[in-house]
């Protein structure tokens, strides 16, 4: 019985302490397999071992490697001669088992490449014959981040921007499927910014992903049939951002011939009524601000050299004709004339300002797109920066208290009626 409680104890123990013990470092064994060097060094080392110590030659050979920050990727080259003899790749922290100094080339050397996502690449050579025991890697970031991305579809033409730190070295070039794969030269990308790709779709764009390839980010862009069948001509342009001090590169994906659809801009604009604007609709309206910040409308709805500036001109003077008095009410109380060239301009620098506009593009895309598509076109031309899933829930919230309101309205009209009816 006490033998068995020892047994029992014993056991506990080096659980316990298997438990308390930190993870033991990635060993890697790098030397080459039956090779050894032989030469005038194997004559001459016991006389220098008194001199260096008999471990320096005949003792083992390892090398600790570590990266800051931790977790860096190591492809480990050994060479003689100029000759690759063996390749390993770990994760730091490692330890690298290696050849004894005797039985290695003076000029044997392990070549370190160490990686990590968002950093540049770093090298280290070593000799065998060198005393370097431990070696620290420190990454550098790499020069510019994808701090985010805004897409937006309308009347057959959609834009895709990429805002960096700095300005890009971009490349692009059609892969197999037809659609693109673009590099962005010694670029990061910013947390969060794959949600963002993943929730950016509209009638062109069916699917965006991001990858990235040693120093390079590369940003994948499939195309959907609609898009293959329209024959896109795609333009690149670079700009910078003034609102938030940040570079941008736009690519504008443009159909060979959207004559079309632009005819149907101008039908669509004009089926949208004073009732649009108004009572129930400006509650949807501002359910929906309260998800965007003054200055995201701001930036997104202020002519700015983009294609969508005519449009969204339009529907600023298509507010004024349909709203109270034919002015466009602002957030301040101010009542702009839309027939008036200096007004208008004054109302299209601060759209984020006029009462009902959110509400008549709503109305404008809804007519423009159908029910299928206005959701992406709309979350393209106010919040192009906002992924799909996110833009929904700001949706549905504001929808559901527009229904609320007409659910009142319509109480309120019926009780109105019952009392017209006992009088």
């Amino acid at each position: 019985m006490k033998l068995r409680r020892k047994m029992v104890f014993v056991a506990l123990s080096i659980a316990i302490l298997s438990v308390a013990l930190p993870t033991r470092a990635g060993v890697v064994d790098l030397a080459p397999h039956g090779e050894s060097w032989w030469g005038v060094r194997d004559l001459v080392a016991p006389f220098a071992s008194i001199f260096v110590g008999p471990m320096y030659y005949y003792g083992k050979r390892t090398l600790e490697i570590d990266t800051t920050p931790p977790a860096g990727t190591l492809d480990l080259f050994y060479i003689r001669a100029s000759f690759q003899k063996r390749y390993e790749r770990t994760t730091a922290p490692a330890t690298v088992l290696l050849p004894r100094r005797i039985d290695a080339s003076p000029r044997d050397v392990v070549m370190i490449r160490a990686s990590l996502e968002g950093f540049r690449e770093q090298e280290r050579m070593v000799q065998i014959a060198s005393r370097d025991e431990k070696i620290q890697i420190n990454f550098e970031p790499l020069p510019n981040t994808l701090r985010a991305v805004a897409h937006t579809y309308f009347a057959d033409r959609a834009s895709l921007t990429f805002f960096t730190d700095e300005v890009l070295n971009i490349r692009i070039q059609k892969d197999e499927a037809g659609g693109y794969v673009v590099f962005l030269n010694a670029t990061a990308k910013a947390p969060g910014i794959e949600d963002t790709l993943q929730g950016l779709r509209s009638v062109w764009l069916e699917d965006l992903r991001s990858q990235q390839l040693g120093e390079d980010l590369l940003i994948r862009i499939k195309l959907s049939e609609a898009a293959k069948k329209a024959n896109l001509e795609l333009r690149s342009r670079q700009a910078h951002d003034p609102y938030r001090d940040i570079q941008t590169h736009t690519l504008d994906f443009v159909p060979r011939d959207g004559q079309a659809k632009v005819a149907n801009v101008k039908v669509a604009l004009l089926q949208v009524t004073p009732e649009d604007v108004s009572e129930c609709a400006l509650v949807f309206e501002d359910g929906l601000r309260e998800g965007l910040t003054i200055d995201a409308l701001d930036r997104a709805l202020s002519p700015r050299g983009e294609f969508t500036d005519p449009y969204l001109q339009a529907a600023m003077k298509r507010l004024g004709e349909v709203s109270p008095g034919k002015r466009i009410e602002m957030q301040d109380g101010s009542r702009l004339d839309s027939g008036n060239v200096l007004e208008l301009t004054l109302a299209l620098s601060q759209p984020a300002q006029a009462k009902g506009y959110l509400a008549l593009l709503r109305s404008f895309v809804s007519h423009l797109e159908g029910q299928n598509e206005w959701r992406s076109t709309l979350r393209g031309l106010i919040a192009p920066e906002v992924g799909a899933t996110t833009f929904k829930e700001m949706l549905d919230r504001a929808a559901a208290r527009e229904r609320s309101c007409m659910l009142r309205k319509i109480g309120a009209e019926s009780s109105e009626g019952k009392s017209r009816g006992a009088l």
